[in-house]
């Protein structure tokens, strides 16, 4: 076998490999030697097929498999020896213009294989000492005030409505109205643009196209309005558009009164309603708590960003880029989403991007120098709570996991990050500061990291 390096650019590099006809064709017999004892075939007794037999029946599925083989074992030996670090898998392509008879020969064992093996490595990061990170965490208690206002929320979510009996009433804010319509743009109707007896409730501000919110001062019967849909509405067939609509409300129904008293409480499954606002005051504590830690993240990888340059993996930022790409591509009418021109990914979305590798590439790299890892107990935990969410199919997806490894592999990653971030807030130094429940869920819209 022949390997020599042919690239060694930055993070890139390449290496041509050729593998004579003879080794192969050893390591095919070795194959065949391996298959004979098993082998059953009509007219022959259990193990005593010839060689040459099973070889002229699988011999050419079972040489793509040393060639495979062959392909994966290189691969390792050649990380092994030169030490590296791959950032992404390697990638292998075949050269049959260097293969004599072409790839027909090589899988008949009369030619070399001869492929090239290309990647790019994980860049050298010097750590710096997170003893010198400082960082705030901000803090906010739960006041009487803020229980209060979820004791409100919780009472306007569960209130009930009565049938207004009046046929001249009109809806007014905060009733519930049921209705037929049918929606038509240019005299035409359009997609989703129909229902029945569908119920609404009158919004206090204008919703989208403000289709609800104009239902209000609206009797009984039969009717008709106009609705322009924004110029950012979901729907793209209808953004911008105007549609008019012909309505008919049968019923107009008002909120009744909620009293927030322990009878109200024993309804939310509490002992009384003093028992109800320890259950509110302890999630909103928790509510709390989530978003300080997710605050004192950002804050942290926000430092990490700017204290970290270096060469990226184009791979890697390639693939990011697509990741973002398929969250930000609006669906098509098939289903699927639809891809942006790649110049223009690139020009709007390059920054997060390389980010996000900058920072996962930092975070790796300090858990490995720090032996941060996952433990089985914490991938079982993280699969269970995936199967809660499909009641009565959970063998089926416990089936998934074992059999796909880059599925675990994605349940791994965001375990190991917060351990590492976890390792990173017990070295920095980290003073606390306190703020209003406001404050702390101000620009809720952070995203990186």
């Amino acid at each position: 076998m022949e390997i020599t390096a042919s690239r060694n650019e930055g993070l890139e590099r390449e290496w041509k490999v050729r593998v004579p006809a003879e080794e192969l064709s050893k390591r095919l017999e070795a194959r065949l030697q391996e298959l004979q004892p098993q082998a059953k075939l009509k007219g022959f007794r259990p193990g005593k097929v010839p060689v040459s037999h099973l070889r002229r029946l699988y011999g050419k599925s079972l040489m793509s498999e040393v060639i495979d083989g062959v392909m994966e074992e290189t691969g390792k030996r050649i990380l092994e020896e030169a030490g590296l670090r791959p950032a992404m898998r390697p990638r292998i392509e075949l050269e049959t213009d260097e293969m004599e008879g072409g790839l027909e020969a090589v899988q008949n064992g009369k030619g070399a294989l001869a492929y090239k093996m290309s990647l790019e490595v994980v860049p050298e990061i010097k750590l710096q000492d997170f003893t010198t990170l400082e960082l705030t965490r901000k803090v906010a208690k739960v006041g009487e005030e803020d229980i209060e206002s979820a004791l409100e929320k919780l009472a306007q979510q569960h209130r009930t409505f009565k049938t207004c009996e009046d046929e001249n009433a009109m809806a007014r804010e905060g009733d519930r109205v049921r209705l037929d319509f049918v929606g038509r743009i240019d005299g035409k109707p359009f997609e989703n643009g129909e229902g029945k007896d569908v119920l609404v409730e009158i919004p206090a501000e204008e919703s989208t196209g403000g289709f609800e919110k104009k239902l209000q001062g609206r009797k009984v019967g039969k009717s008709e309005m106009n609705v322009t849909f924004p110029k950012d509405y979901h729907e793209e067939a209808l953004a911008g558009q105007e549609a008019s609509f012909d309505i008919d409300i049968k019923e107009i129904a008002q909120p009744q009164e909620v009293t927030i008293d322990d009878n109200f409480a024993t309804k939310m499954g509490a002992d009384n309603l003093e028992a109800l606002r320890k259950q509110v005051s302890d999630v909103l504590a928790a509510e709390d708590t989530r978003m300080t830690r997710a605050k004192l993240k950002r804050q942290l990888l926000d430092r990490l960003a700017e204290q970290y340059s270096f060469e990226l993996p184009s791979g890697m930022v390639k693939q990011e880029l697509q990741s973002i790409a398929a969250q930000v591509s609006p669906p098509t009418q098939e289903g699927k989403n639809e891809t942006p021109d790649e110049e223009e990914l690139k020009r709007e979305y390059s920054d997060i991007a390389e980010r996000r590798v900058r920072l996962a590439l930092v975070l790796n790299e300090i858990g490995q120098r720090n032996n941060v890892e996952v433990t089985s107990q914490e991938l079982n935990h993280a699969i269970a709570l995936q199967a809660r969410k499909f009641p009565g199919d959970e063998q089926k997806l416990y089936a998934y996991y074992r059999e796909h490894p880059e599925a675990i592999e994605r349940l791994r990653a965001p375990i190991f990050e917060d351990k590492v971030i976890d390792f990173l807030f017990e070295l920095a130094k980290i003073e606390e500061q306190e703020i209003s429940r406001e404050e702390l869920y101000r620009d809720e819209d952070e995203d990186e990291g």
